[in-house]
């Protein structure tokens, strides 16, 4: 009796000729790998109960066909710990176990099966609540970074116990790291102003400043991928060209943005996906 899987094929391919010809081989490389949808030139097939023994050999044949496509298998095996994830592109191949961990055992978070919140009283308005899914994404987070602590400090959950203390202060100093380089971070919070009214921030933006003397450490032709305004005023076109000239020393990891007719048109941050970050230059 064979292993059992359900196998999902996927990659971006960037133009409506170059899928067809990928389906067409997808097809003649495997029978039972149905087409699954393309949208946004990213292609996904599927193989659902499958056993595919010879997944490796076809799909490093169909990478060299392709040498430009980075396609990605992942699998689900009959055991439900049994998850993986294949890397193929011209003749190469990545293989990618499935890395999972079990919540840490947290005193403070036990409570009774049919514990509810009590309601407010009369006369008292109602205190602003995080939703269920806000409250998951911070748990999230906070496994992570005491994850991430225990891989680095090598020890377990027994040398090494849940606390707060170290998790709260390693999260601050990570999304403060991004922040200053243009990431905006979902960690949902609940915002009392002076006047006592309360909102909820759902992301943390990241602050940009002005600068001046900087020292460029190089410049590269970019295309803008959106419009970018200016207190509506529009100060790049989509699809336009423009220069990004990143700074040095005491700048590092701000930049210019420079039109083609030599002028900074804004300052801030420009992240790996293209999300720009800006203020007014200077004049």
């Amino acid at each position: 009796m064979s292993y059992v899987g359900d196998f999902t094929l996927s990659a971006d391919i960037g133009d409506q000729s170059t899928f067809e010809l990928v389906d067409k081989a997808v097809a003649a490389m495997n029978s039972y790998m149905d087409f699954d949808s393309y949208e946004d030139n990213h292609a996904v097939w599927r193989d659902i109960n499958d056993t595919w023994r010879a997944h490796e050999e076809d799909l490093l044949a169909l990478s060299k066909q392709f040498p430009q496509i980075l396609f990605v298998l992942e699998c689900q095996g009959e055991i439900a710990s049994d998850l993986w994830r294949q890397f193929f592109q011209d003749g190469k191949m990545q293989f990618c176990p499935a890395y999972s961990t079990f919540w840490p055992y947290i005193s403070d978070r036990m409570k009774e099966p049919d514990a509810r919140c009590a309601k407010p009283s009369d006369g008292f308005e109602e205190e602003l609540e995080l939703s269920s899914d806000q409250i998951a994404r911070l748990d999230v987070m906070d496994n992570a970074v005491y994850q991430c602590l225990l891989a680095l400090l090598g020890k377990d959950e027994e040398d090494f116990p849940w606390s707060m203390e170290y998790i709260g202060d390693a999260e601050d100093l990570l999304v403060d790291f991004l922040l200053k380089r243009g990431h905006r971070i979902r960690r949902p919070a609940i915002v009392t102003e002076p006047d006592g009214t309360q909102h909820i921030e759902e992301y943390e933006e990241p602050e940009v400043r002005k600068f001046e003397n900087c020292t460029y450490m190089r410049t590269a032709s970019r295309i803008c991928r959106q419009n970018w305004e200016i207190d509506g005023k529009l100060c790049c076109h989509a699809g336009e060209n423009y220069i990004i000239a990143e700074c040095g020393g005491e700048n590092a990891g701000y930049c210019d943005v420079i039109d083609r007719a030599g002028k900074v048109v804004v300052q801030g941050i420009v992240n790996e996906l293209d999300e720009f970050f800006f203020e007014e230059a200077s004049s």
